[in-house]
Order: structure tokens, then C-alpha cells, then sequence
């Protein structure tokens, strides 16, 4: 009942790490070594926090992380040279990082003619350049990056006019998840290793490939 969502679905808004690419990994291995020469004490904190709220973007979590738990207080300047070191460690990896199989046809073939809306916490600029690079940019009818959030993004879309009833959010974290739960939207989890522990209350529908969700949805429609 839960993959049947899918194909009834009008409007799909898609998360990127985790549900289009595997890149969650590279963001995480990107904090790691931004912040791993602060001492373990606060590296365990930024780790735990980033891996509770992955989705926020850098631009929220560097200055965060820099001043709750390393102690220093960026200014505007150094808030926009840490993330654009960032930016330089993760654009190519993430680029390079495996596919969430069987997304590329199903973004591509788009076999229930559905609207695409791409929302990420990535910069705007950095997505569009990863989807280019990608060939998956003319998928998504719009794309929402940093600094609009996912709540903002999603608001957007039903004002011009989206049915929330009509519409699913395909996310992998709980920032993906409370962004659709505060629309009252259906939302479908892309789940992982890695997000386990924090989906444990989770009774809603899932999957783990789009090869699985397809066949799945079609053998419904």
C-alpha cells in the first residue's frame, strides 16, 4: 500500500544524498576532517548532531559547530571560507558517488509523467552544478537549494497551486521527514544503514532501491 504512493503521486519533491546518489558518506567524511584537528570531544558532538540533521545546510551547521563546540566565533568572512572549503571537498566526490540504483531510470523514463521538484540543503548554485555535470538537470521542473529550506521549498510549490493530497516527498533523513510532516504531506523513506536508528518510530512506508520501487508500484498501478 505504502510504494502504491508512488504512482498516484502528481507532484514528487526528491531529496539528493541518499536518495539520488550515495553521498551521504562524503558529507559526513567532509565535517570529519573539517573538524577532527578540534579534539574528539568536539568532533563526537558535531558528528552526532550532523548525523540528527542531515538535510540542514552547511551554512547553518559550520558557524553552529564552530561556535557550540569548538569554542570560536566566525565571522561572515570565515563563515563563507569554511564553507567553501567544504564545497571543495565534497562537489567531485559527490559527483563520483555511486547511484541509488535504479534512479537514473526512473528520473529519466519519469513513467507516471510526474512533476519533479528537487529539494536539497545544498547551495543552489553547487546542486545545479552536480545535476549538470550528472545529466539529470532537465528532470526537475525546479530545484530548491540553500539557503530556501525544505519547509520553505515545499510551502512554495503548494502555493502555486500543488495539491498536498496529490503530492509525496521521497526523503532518507528527519529533516526530510518533518519538512513533509509539517505540509501534512505523504512521505516515502529511502532507507539505509545508516539512517536506521533514527527511523526506529518510523511505521511509515519504505523502500531501499528505486528497481524495488518500481516494480513494486507498477504491479499496484
Amino acid at each position: 500500500m505504502g510504494l502504491n504512493l508512488l504512482n498516484h503521486a502528481e507532484v514528487v519533491f526528491w531529496d539528493f544524498d541518499g536518495v539520488i546518489k550515495e553521498s551521504t558518506y562524503v558529507k559526513n567524511q567532509a565535517y570529519a576532517k573539517m573538524f577532527s584537528k578540534f579534539g574528539k570531544k568536539a568532533l563526537d558532538k558535531v558528528m552526532d548532531h550532523h548525523g540528527q540533521n542531515i538535510g540542514i545546510s552547511r551554512d547553518v551547521k559550520i558557524p553552529l559547530y564552530f561556535n557550540q563546540f569548538v569554542g570560536i566565533n566566525l565571522s561572515p568572512q570565515e563563515i563563507d571560507e569554511r564553507c567553501a572549503e567544504y564545497s571543495k571537498m565534497v562537489v567531485q566526490k559527490v559527483i563520483e558517488a555511486p547511484w541509488v540504483e535504479g534512479v537514473q531510470f526512473y528520473l529519466k523514463s519519469n513513467p507516471y509523467n510526474q512533476r519533479f521538484v528537487l529539494v536539497t540543503g545544498t547551495p543552489k548554485g553547487e546542486i545545479i552544478e552536480i545535476l549538470t555535470h550528472l545529466e539529470i538537470i532537465e528532470c526537475f521542473q525546479i530545484i530548491y537549494g540553500s539557503p530556501t529550506t525544505k519547509e520553505n521549498a515545499i510551502h512554495e510549490e503548494l502555493k502555486s497551486g500543488a495539491n498536498v493530497k496529490n503530492c509525496l516527498f521521497i526523503g532518507d533523513s528527519t529533516t526530510d521527514y518533518k519538512a513533509a510532516k509539517a505540509h501534512y504531506m505523504p512521505f516515502l523513506l529511502r532507507e539505509t544503514e545508516e539512517n536506521k536508528l533514527f527511523f526506529l518510530n518510523y511505521s511509515g512506508p519504505r523502500f531501499n532501491d528505486f528497481w524495488e520501487l518500481y516494480e513494486s508500484s507498477k504491479s499496484n498501478y
